[in-house]
């Protein structure tokens, strides 16, 4: 300290910055800690006096000008552990052609059971994940649920015409899902990276059940 402070100055005032909107429940052990200091130390860069405050993500964007993406990184963390909580309770009432999709992939490789199983469960599981995404956004950024439209928007019209020109649309299913993914990252890579590969992969799921183009079983898989 002694390299960085003016001769003969303190410190007078700490500021701590914290991520956390609970933040007020850091104060008593903080101020606790800042009074056994005090007591204990020489003094020698710091007011005997100094005020010790916690600024928290809601202070901090009281006080400087922010915008609703701004605000939204601070909130980050708790957004995504919000979205995930709200997944795991959502049940899709309507799944559309979605299961009897999933049915002509069987019928297709009865050899791969387990994995069309497997792909067919964690599906359904990003489906509600894109959909616990979307409440979300509707609710706290409305800027950031008309971008998500629009993405819904443009997965539909790039898997669309990519299952159209197949004559064999199930083999694009990878394809498909590469698709939503980069779309979905484009916009949303920034903010919520961790969420997603989930949100690209439920978003191609619900566009299987909700898409009007058929997967008919190849006439040789009867035999």
């Amino acid at each position: 300290m002694a390299t960085i402070l003016p001769s003969g100055q303190k410190i007078e005032h700490i500021q701590l910055i914290s991520s956390w909107f609970e933040s007020h429940r850091v104060l008593n052990p903080i101020l606790t800690a800042a009074n056994e200091y005090r007591i204990a130390s020489k003094c020698r860069y710091v007011e005997c006096n100094t005020t010790v405050i916690i600024v928290g993500p809601k202070d901090l964007a009281n006080r400087y000008a922010v915008d609703e993406i701004t605000i939204l990184r601070a909130e980050q963390r708790v957004f995504i552990r919000s979205v995930k909580d709200a997944a795991k309770v959502i049940e899709i009432r309507n799944l559309g052609d979605f299961d009897s999709k999933m049915a002509v992939l069987l019928e297709i490789r009865p050899d791969q059971t387990v994995g069309i199983a497997a792909l067919t469960e964690e599906l359904r599981s990003n489906w509600c994940m894109a959909i616990a995404f979307d409440n979300k956004l509707d609710a706290i950024a409305p800027m950031l649920h008309e971008a998500l439209e629009q993405i819904r928007r443009d997965i539909l019209t790039k898997v669309v015409g990519l299952m159209l020109s197949s004559n064999q649309p199930w083999t694009e299913l990878g394809h498909a899902q590469e698709i939503a993914e980069r779309i979905v990252r484009q916009s949303f890579g920034k903010l919520y990276a961790e969420l997603v590969p989930e949100v690209s992969s439920g978003e191609t799921a619900r566009l299987l059940g909700e898409c009007p183009i058929g997967w008919e079983t190849p006439k040789s898989s009867h035999g």
